[in-house]
């Protein structure tokens, strides 16, 4: 359990982003071994996923 767990979490699909809750992710990440690459930066309470250039950058 995580002391602090964001409210929502944005995955990059398409050409835009689908939200899922923090438990959603979670489970996929567990189930989906891509999810371990992905690279995340909070935003206001969430978890935006981005590319790696704006990771370093962040």
């Amino acid at each position: 359990m995580v002391k602090y767990a964001p409210r929502k979490v944005y995955i990059r699909e398409s050409g835009g982003y689908v939200e899922l809750s923090y438990t959603e992710f979670c489970r996929c990440r567990e189930s989906d071994q891509t999810y371990m690459d992905k690279l995340f930066i909070p935003i206001q309470g969430c978890l935006l996923e981005v590319v790696r250039e704006q990771y370093t950058d962040f």
